[in-house]
C-alpha cells in the first residue's frame, strides 16, 4: 500500500480512507492481515531531515470454513496411515480435533480408556493424524473439527477399512467352515507336492 500525491494506490484506493491520525479500511478480507507501517519524513527547526516509523500488526478475524477430512479408505495392518484435516480460511489459524466414530481423540491415546490400545500422534496445529502401526481396531469413521475464537466447523465422516497384511489372517479359525477351507487347501498343496515328487522319481 502506498500514499502518493494525496491518494492511496490500488488495490486500496476504493476501500481505504487516509487521515492524519490513521488509516481506515472497509470490506476487509483475510488477505488484509499483515504488518502495516507508518513513515513520516520532515525537517527540524534547523532544516535537518528527520525520519520516523511505527509498525502495527493487523489480524483480520475469519471463522473456519467446513474442513475436509482426507482419510485413506483402506489400509493394511502394520502399516502407517496419515490422515489430514484441510481448512484454509480461518484467521487466526484454527486448532484441529479428530474424532473416531463421533468420539474425540485425545492427543495422548493413553489418556482415554477408549483409545489406550491405539498408537497414533495428532498435530493440533496442522491437523495431521498419524496412526502407526495400524491395527484391526483402527477401523471406523473419522472426522475432524477446526476451531478458532470466532467459531468451529466439522467435516463429514469418512470410513477407513483395515485389511490384514497377510491373507491367512483373514481366516476365522473359530469358524468350522473357514477352518475346513484352510485345512482342505493345505491338503491340496501337499497332494500337489507328492504328485510332483512321484513324477520326478518315476523318470
Amino acid at each position: 500500500m502506498m500514499y502518493y500525491d494525496g491518494e492511496l494506490t490500488a488495490p486500496y484506493k476504493s476501500r481505504a480512507t487516509f487521515f492524519p491520525q490513521g488509516l481506515r479500511l472497509s470490506s476487509v478480507t483475510r488477505k488484509d492481515s499483515g504488518e502495516y507501517s507508518c513513515e513520516v519524513t520532515g525537517k527540524d527547526s534547523s532544516g535537518k531531515p528527520q525520519y520516523f516509523q511505527d509498525k502495527t500488526q493487523l489480524v483480520v478475524l475469519v471463522p473456519p470454513s467446513v474442513p475436509i477430512a482426507q482419510v485413506p479408505t483402506s489400509v493394511s495392518t502394520g502399516s502407517t496411515a496419515t490422515l489430514y484435516c484441510i481448512e484454509k480460511d480461518a484467521s487466526p489459524p484454527p486448532v484441529f480435533t479428530w474424532y473416531k466414530n463421533g468420539v474425540p481423540m485425545p492427543e495422548n491415546p493413553k489418556d482415554s480408556p477408549t483409545f489406550q490400545n491405539s498408537s497414533y500422534t495428532i498435530d493440533k496445529t496442522t491437523g495431521q493424524l498419524q496412526i502407526s502401526p495400524v491395527m484391526k481396531t483402527d477401523v471406523g469413521q473419522y472426522s475432524c473439527q477446526a476451531e478458532n475464537p470466532l467459531g468451529k466447523e466439522s467435516s463429514a465422516p469418512v470410513q477407513m477399512e483395515v485389511r490384514n497384511q497377510f491373507p491367512e489372517e483373514d481366516f476365522d479359525y473359530s469358524d468350522p467352515n473357514a477352518s475346513g477351507i484352510l485345512y482342505n487347501n493345505h491338503w491340496i498343496h501337499i497332494a500337489v507336492y507328492i504328485s510332483m515328487f512321484a513324477f520326478f522319481v518315476y523318470f
